[in-house]
């Protein structure tokens, strides 16, 4: 069966929904499909106000720590023209006020220094029009995104506490960096190298009888124990699925929906 992904019906576009970073992290507002909102919140995320706010404040890490400064790049993007100066208070004791700089998208870009890794709040007034922002730098890391992610521990680890935002790591067969939320990533599967469980993927010409398990590996499941499930796909709610058991998946493709195949 053919997979189709579709975030319309009837050529009419679902309406996106903006989102900011969580508090003190790095990143601008992004739009998302309503669909992915609810991904997006468990990581943090907020609904952003709509119109803007008449101004904006984001930043982002803007290289390694040189002279014993930790750079970042703030974004100054205001609603309507800007005056000619902003005048910054950057929360480490360092306030200034310097000539509007316009960046390539024509929003406003500067950039800072930080003796230490700390949580700073920045304070930020279009010169004269008494509009003004804050926004909460944390250096020392955020609910998604650290400077320096620890190396995770060997073994299942303790229950994390509810809320906590845990990484999705690749396990053996799928190859690729992990998962935060923080940047893309792609995952590919590794080739199949033989053997009887993990080490590769399977091949799919029906000679094995292995099931991807939820940590990764490759295994055949005890007899009775439902532990192997299939997943199929198409184009509307499932009908009748040649080989399908029950505790199978099936992907709606047009609708988004998941299915667990019953008797």
């Amino acid at each position: 069966m053919r997979t189709s992904v579709a975030i319309s019906s009837g050529g009419i576009s679902a309406q996106l929904i903006r989102l900011l970073p969580p508090a003190g992290c790095p990143g601008e507002a992004v739009w998302v499909p309503p669909n992915e909102v609810q991904r997006w919140e468990q990581l943090g995320f907020k609904r952003a106000p709509i119109p803007a706010a008449e101004l904006e404040l984001s930043w982002q890490p803007v290289g390694p720590e040189s002279g014993g400064l930790i750079p970042i790049e703030l974004l100054l993007n205001p609603r309507t023209t800007p005056p000619n100066a902003v005048t910054v208070d950057w929360g480490d004791g360092t306030a200034e006020t310097l000539p509007w700089p316009v960046g390539g998208d024509g929003n406003g870009r500067l950039q800072h220094g930080y003796a230490s890794r700390s949580d700073y709040t920045i304070t930020a007034e279009l010169t004269g029009s008494g509009v003004t922002a804050t926004l909460l730098v944390s250096l020392a890391g955020c609910p998604i995104w650290s400077p320096e992610p620890p190396a995770p521990a060997p073994g299942p680890g303790p229950n994390p506490a509810p809320g906590t935002v845990l990484p999705l790591i690749p396990g053996a067969g799928i190859a690729g960096g992990a998962y935060d939320g923080s940047a893309t990533q792609q995952w590919s599967l590794t080739p199949w190298g033989g053997g009887s469980s993990a080490g590769g993927v399977p091949p799919s010409d029906g000679s094995s009888s292995l099931f991807l398990c939820a940590d990764g590996s490759w295994a055949i499941p005890p007899a009775g124990s439902g532990a192997g499930s299939r997943w199929f796909n198409g184009d509307g709610p499932p009908g009748q699925i040649a080989g399908a058991v029950p505790g199978d998946y099936y992907l709606d493709g047009i609708s988004g929906l998941f299915y667990e195949l019953e008797n």
